[in-house]
């Protein structure tokens, strides 16, 4: 998610006055972070940032009740508070998921004829059949109905892939109005140096979301299979999600010798954690919408300029393959990863150094912040025509 660090370099650009509205911090576990306390409304400023927070119900996970409620509440908090404030801003831009917010900006920038932008990074409803909600194939109908009307009131979309682009307009968004604009990382530290932890072991790395997608019961199961093939071979998950708890209860006490789980931590400490890395790791399950899904973990793991190894198909596998940092595997198999990770382990100093180095080379070439914020903002047309705020 892209969050503050977008809304500054978009203020940057031309002097924009961007204003964040989004609700209080609860994503992946469901939970109100430490610091906060759900209120009607309440306003901060950050980095220069006006920052406005609504109420909504906290819920992930996969009981559907909960996921129902934390995404109607946030509906009908954004839709009210758009049709009484919304008229004195000139453009709005939605970041898509969930659709209902890009539902609620569709019918307040309508009564204030307010051009809307929508990125989409999910392609809905096939992505929350997926996510195993109970009951979500019963309202994939309504959920499809809501997407095209959202797609075809929006000004403009960005999509985060070529193929999403495809599928958004097959389902009757405007080609014209069309633009691919891949993610970036939001860090973009200068290359970072060779592992400074000194030992025998190889350490894989995972960082973000312990959710459904992720399958990460096949990384688990992988790592049992390389590890027997080679000791030094090791895991180690960073975050928080739905499938946390369960995953880390597979494990046997064997496995807790060289898998290990740990919590969320701030940017600057992931930075250092990352840099002691041998190689970042990222799988998501075999589905057809994955085959158009970029991760946003692609564009970090490359700019910290270290091996990738990645269980994944489609357009990511592809970027993946031509940056010349990672070893693709077919997802869902902890046999083709198991390989692959014993290969990585014995690579010499050298290659994965040179690996890292392709990687980085790779991101700020293709994936830059920079060029990204550039197109972005260039796509910003307010009601007068004119191109700056």
């Amino acid at each position: 998610m892209k969050g503050l660090l977008f809304a500054k370099e978009l203020q940057a650009v031309e002097g924009d006055r961007v204003t964040v509205v989004t609700g209080f911090p609860n994503y992946p576990a469901g939970k109100i972070y430490d610091g906060y306390r759900i209120r009607p409304i309440t306003r901060e400023v950050r980095d220069g940032v006006e920052i406005i927070r609504l109420p909504l119900v906290p819920g992930h996970g996969r009981n559907p009740l909960w996921r129902i409620a934390n995404y109607l509440s946030f509906f009908a908090s954004l839709l009210v508070w758009g049709l009484f404030a919304a008229r004195k801003y000139d453009l709005v831009y939605v970041y898509h998921p969930p659709m209902t917010v890009g539902f609620a900006a569709a019918l307040f920038s309508a009564v204030h004829r307010k051009p809307f932008i929508l990125e989409v990074q999910d392609l809905w409803p096939e992505s929350v059949v997926a996510s195993g909600i109970s009951g979500a194939g019963a309202l994939e109908r309504g959920l499809a109905a809501m997407c095209r009307f959202v797609y075809r009131r929006a000004t403009h979309i960005v999509a985060q892939s070529h193929g999403m682009a495809d599928k958004l307009i097959e389902r009757g968004a405007n080609a014209s109005a069309m633009s691919v604009i891949y993610n970036w990382s939001n860090s973009e530290p200068a290359p970072l140096p060779p592992r400074s932890v000194p030992g025998d072991a190889y350490e894989f790395l995972y960082t973000g979301n312990l959710g459904i997608y992720q399958d990460l019961g096949t990384a688990i199961a992988a790592t049992r299979i390389a590890h027997a093939a080679d000791s030094r071979v090791r895991l180690t998950m960073i975050g928080n999600g739905a499938e946390k708890a369960r995953l880390a209860e597979s494990l046997t006490d064997a496995d807790r010798a060289f898998i290990r789980f740990r919590d969320s931590v701030p940017q600057e400490d992931l930075l250092e954690i990352v840099a002691n890395a041998d190689c970042l790791l990222l799988h998501l399950r075999d589905m057809p919408f994955f085959e158009f899904t970029i991760p946003s973990k692609i564009p970090f793991y490359l700019a910290m300029a270290r091996p990738v190894l990645a269980g994944i198909r489609g357009e990511a596998a592809g970027i993946l393959r031509d940056s010349g940092a990672a070893e693709v595997v077919a997802p869902e198999s902890p046999d083709a990863m198991a390989r692959a990770m014993v290969a990585l382990a014995r690579e010499t100093p050298e290659r994965r150094e040179a690996r890292g180095r392709q990687g980085a080379a790779y991101y700020h070439e293709h994936l830059a912040r920079n060029q990204a914020i550039r197109r972005t903002r260039a796509l910003f047309v307010f009601p007068d025509g004119d191109k700056s705020r």
